[in-house]
């Protein structure tokens, strides 16, 4: 049993410190300048012991903030739009930020960055626009699954693998799945429908909501969960 992560509920702290177990393990010494490979690596592992390294602002924090203020400004609609949109935050020239994974610039070129994905809300009333929930992931976390990741686990293709990165890549997807903890743009996008469309409900039950996404959406996964398990419609 793991206790630690009773204490700890930032996801990337917990990870910093399995990661940093690991490797003490593996070298068979506490001696954190054995343990490392780079400055970098010792340079959070210390700010780790010494307690300097504080909890990030939390994203799901941000965004209860966010649905809250937007359900007090509309309280009086009938009918919400929701536009849903993912969007890149790009970071070209930086290297040392935490998961810093991989985006496309304007021209489609590969640069560093992290992946977004918000919702807003449209008062046709008062002719303003609310955002409703956003959230920043990168698709380098360990837990970024990508849907052809998936079906090649399912199909065995992974655990077969003569690849021993692959084969450890298919230890890593089973503990998502087991523990229900993986990420990506698919599973991303049903969560935020469902927040976004179960706060305004929880206010007004009776509220017609209509969901706004682009073309990158068109997906029959998603419009039959928008239509028979949420309730609402889209366009």
């Amino acid at each position: 049993m793991i206790y630690y992560q009773s204490f700890f509920k930032d996801r990337r702290i917990i990870e910093n410190i399995e990661q940093m177990i690991q490797k003490i393990i593996e070298k068979k010494t506490v001696r954190l300048f054995k343990v490392v490979d780079d400055k970098k690596e010792y340079n959070r592992y210390k700010s780790l012991l010494d307690g300097s390294l504080k909890s990030v602002l939390n994203n799901e924090k941000i965004s209860q903030a966010l649905r809250e203020n937007s359900i007090e400004a509309m309280s009086d609609q009938k009918q919400i739009l929701l536009i849903h949109d993912p969007g890149d935050i790009r970071k070209k020239y930086s290297k040392e930020l935490e998961n810093i994974g991989k985006v496309l610039d304007l021209d489609k070129n590969v640069i560093n960055g992290y992946h977004t994905f918000n919702t807003v809300a449209v008062d046709k009333k008062n002719k303003q626009l609310h955002l409703v929930d956003t959230k920043v992931y990168s698709n380098r976390e360990s837990q970024f699954v990508t849907k052809k990741e998936l079906e090649l686990y399912h199909k065995g293709v992974l655990q077969s693998s003569t690849d021993p990165k692959q084969r450890n890549r298919a230890k890593i997807i089973k503990e998502l799945l087991k523990t229900d903890s993986y990420i990506n743009l698919s599973r991303i996008t049903k969560e935020q429908l469902q927040k976004t469309s179960q706060t305004f409900k929880h206010e007004q039950p009776e509220i017609r909501i209509t969901h706004i996404l682009d073309c990158g959406f068109d997906d029959q996964e998603i419009f039959r969960y928008i239509d028979k398990v949420l309730g609402d419609e889209f366009v």
